[in-house]
């Protein structure tokens, strides 16, 4: 989620989202909760730049990247939802990828789950701050690995 994110954000608008992929059964149950495989795919996404600093020289704190990704199970073969986010850069950036503050809603079969948190250079880490349906009161995390096609999440969910 977040190397592509930035990609966006850095060039003020690079194509090529992620699409993120549930894995086959959707979860697996863990003596902690449960846990859902994710692969985000760059390819089949939209997104747009919003540019909230027109007199600075490049991204700024304040300029916005807006997505919307289609959801596919871990085959990448059927689609199974949407994920729809935004990220607001926080601050000048120092180097390539600047820091983002982002909240992202991803649409599964049976509800939501929302996430939010802020990233970095590096792996992501973001929180699961509720859902809705089969998710109702959802807490959890969002762990984040980028690919050369895209990115490798693992959703944990916390029990209730």
């Amino acid at each position: 989620m977040r190397r592509t994110m930035l990609r966006l954000a850095v060039p003020l608008a690079t194509a090529g989202l992620v699409a993120a992929v549930v894995a086959p059964g959707g979860s697996a149950q863990t003596p902690t909760g449960t846990t859902l495989s994710l692969v985000e795919k760059n390819a089949g996404s939209t997104s747009a730049f919003v540019d909230n600093t027109p007199h600075s020289r490049g991204t700024g704190a304040g300029d916005q990247v807006v997505l919307s990704l289609p959801l596919y199970d871990s085959a990448g073969s059927k689609r199974v939802g949407t994920v729809s986010g935004t990220c607001i850069v926080w601050r000048k950036p120092t180097s390539q990828e600047p820091p983002l503050i982002c909240q992202g809603v991803y649409a599964l079969p049976g509800g939501d789950l929302i996430v939010a948190g802020r990233l970095t250079p590096g792996p992501d880490h973001l929180a699961i701050v509720g859902g809705t349906g089969v998710y109702a009161g959802a807490r959890g995390t969002l762990d984040s690995t980028d690919t050369k096609t895209g990115t490798n999440d693992t959703i944990t969910l916390l029990p209730s």
